[in-house]
């Protein structure tokens, strides 16, 4: 299975919440800022989810860290 690489899901996770940023910057609708605000958080999370299988990945079999 080919793993996702790291630097990729960061600037997703970049993408997204700048993404998001600007929805609530732009926007004056409840519904659209409430929407933007959850796209910052997925965001947060996919980042969160990049660090965690980055830092605790179980080394390759026969490989010691």
């Amino acid at each position: 299975m080919a793993s996702f690489p790291f630097s990729h899901g960061m600037v997703l996770a970049a993408a997204l919440f700048a993404i998001g940023l600007a929805g609530v910057m732009a926007r004056r609708n409840l519904i659209f800022v409430l929407m933007s605000i959850e796209i910052m958080l997925n965001a947060a999370g996919l980042a969160e989810a990049q660090w965690d299988a980055h830092l605790f990945m179980p080394a390759p079999c026969g490989v010691t860290r």
